[in-house]
């Protein structure tokens, strides 16, 4: 296991010359490097033998990279060449140098729970599960009207929610558009969901915190097409009285860290302060 891949997002000018940089560094480490851009990786089969996957972009990037992988146990590390970076290890300024321990295996791994959602509404795309790292969305396509999402557990009504959308995202999504429509922050290394409201109508529910092991079911019912939106990147038409079931997968993302479980975390804290 002698490949590294590096993604770099094709929109940043300086991604593409960074992951050259980067290989070049490290000739003598008897390591194939494999190039691709984030556009291209919805066509790229996943090349065997891969040791690291090093991303040169945003968190974007990186939800793209987890998607691909599709489970696969090979450990990601993200440089931050976006605004945020939540999910991001590394900062461009420090590279070549500081790749080096990750090429090396020095890093504790930092395993991730996914999601899979399945849409069953009779269309062309019903029943092909769709994976997710941060999130899966039902929400309000076009219209600016908004929509009745029926939550469902065990096969029983939870709540029914009027709003534009609702989020179930997992603990590393409880960061991104959940945090933003006031979702609660999960622990990264946690098991459970957290499904949140998009601007409920009269309600003061916004946000509950479920567990991980029941599958839940999102119906829709609108008078527009809806759609079914997975981590911010991939859509999905939804019409009316269409339902999508979200559980938690049988794939997980690794990503490689270094220093302590307790910096990672101060890290995160500081960008959410």
């Amino acid at each position: 296991m002698n490949r590294v891949a590096a993604i770099y997002q094709p929109m940043v000018d300086t991604a593409h010359d960074l992951a050259r940089r980067c290989a070049d560094a490290f000739r003598d480490r008897d390591l194939e490097w494999v190039f691709i851009s984030s556009g291209d990786l919805d066509h790229t089969l996943v090349p065997p033998g891969l040791r690291l996957v090093v991303t040169f972009g945003g968190d974007g990037t990186i939800l793209r990279a987890a998607r691909w992988l599709g489970g696969a146990p090979v450990p990601v590390v993200g440089v931050q060449m976006g605004r945020l970076g939540f999910l991001a290890e590394l900062m461009p300024e420090d590279l070549p140098g500081a790749l080096q321990p990750y090429l090396d295996r020095e890093f504790w791994a930092d395993r991730r729970v996914m999601i899979e959602a399945e849409i069953g509404d009779g269309s062309a795309s019903a029943g092909q599960p769709l994976l997710a790292l941060n999130d899966i969305v039902v929400a309000r396509g076009q219209s600016l009207r908004t929509v009745t999402v029926d939550l469902s557990m065990d096969g029983q009504l939870l709540h029914s929610f009027r709003c534009d959308g609702l989020i179930v995202a997992t603990a590393t999504g409880s960061t991104a558009y959940s945090f933003a429509a006031g979702g609660p922050v999960l622990a990264p290394d946690s098991a459970e969901l957290v499904v949140t409201a998009i601007c409920p109508h009269i309600s003061a529910l916004h946000s509950i915190v479920v567990p991980p092991d029941v599958p839940l079911r999102l119906q829709v019912w609108t008078s527009e097409t809806a759609v079914v939106n997975v981590d911010g990147q991939v859509d999905r038409p939804l019409g009316d009285g269409g339902t999508v079931t979200v559980r938690v997968s049988d794939s997980t993302t690794t990503f490689a860290r270094g220093g302590t479980r307790v910096d990672f975390y101060r890290r995160i804290l500081a960008k959410l302060a």
